[in-house]
C-alpha cells in the first residue's frame, strides 16, 4: 500500500505501479485524417508525456536550449510567439540560478528544510532555485505550470514534476 496525504489517499501497490507503467510506457493508435486516407500507416504513438517529454535530454550545461523550451511549452499545448518569448526571456534570467542551486546540491530531496521554505538562507541551494522560480513567476505570461516544467526538464532531480497523475 502507498498512503499520501497524511492517509487521505492510500493505494494498492499493485495500483500505483499500474500507473506508473501506463505512464511510461502506454500507446494509442495514430490514423491519417479523412481528407487522406491513405497518407501512412496506421501506428502507435506514446499516449502520455513521459517519452515526449521526459526521455528528451535536456541540454548539457547551465543555459535553456531553444529546444528545452519547445518540449515545455508543448506539454501546454499553446505555442505562440508570445509564450516562446517569455519562455525565453525567463530561460535566459534563471540559468544561472538554476546552475548554482545544482552545483550545491542536485537533489531536491537532499535539500535541508530552511532551504525549502519561503525565506532560505541567502547563497543557499534553496536560495537559487527560489531566485530561478522567481525569475519565471515574475514573467508576464508564465504561469506555475510553464515555470515548474522548464525548471524541471532542465533539471529534474532538483525540480521534481508533480502534477495529479504523478503524485
Amino acid at each position: 500500500m502507498f498512503t499520501l496525504a497524511g492517509g487521505a489517499v492510500i493505494y494498492p501497490q499493485a495500483e500505483a505501479l499500474d500507473t506508473i507503467r501506463s505512464y511510461a510506457l502506454d500507446t494509442r493508435s495514430l490514423t491519417p485524417g479523412t481528407r487522406f486516407p491513405d497518407a501512412f500507416t496506421t501506428h502507435k504513438v506514446p499516449a502520455y508525456a513521459y517519452r515526449t517529454y521526459d526521455c528528451v535530454p535536456a541540454s548539457p550545461g547551465p543555459l535553456f536550449s531553444d529546444l528545452d523550451l519547445l518540449v515545455t511549452a508543448g506539454l501546454n499545448a499553446r505555442l505562440d510567439v508570445p509564450a516562446i518569448a517569455a519562455l525565453r526571456s525567463f530561460a535566459d534570467r534563471a540559468a544561472n540560478y538554476l546552475d548554482a542551486a545544482h552545483n550545491q546540491q542536485p537533489d531536491f530531496l537532499l535539500l535541508n528544510r530552511p532551504e525549502l521554505g519561503d525565506d532560505p538562507p541567502q547563497g543557499s541551494a534553496g536560495w537559487h532555485l527560489r531566485e530561478a522560480w522567481r525569475q519565471g513567476m515574475a514573467t508576464p505570461g508564465l504561469d506555475i505550470a510553464r515555470v515548474h516544467k522548464a525548471l524541471h526538464h532542465k533539471r529534474p532531480r532538483l525540480v521534481p514534476l508533480l502534477d495529479n497523475k504523478t503524485v
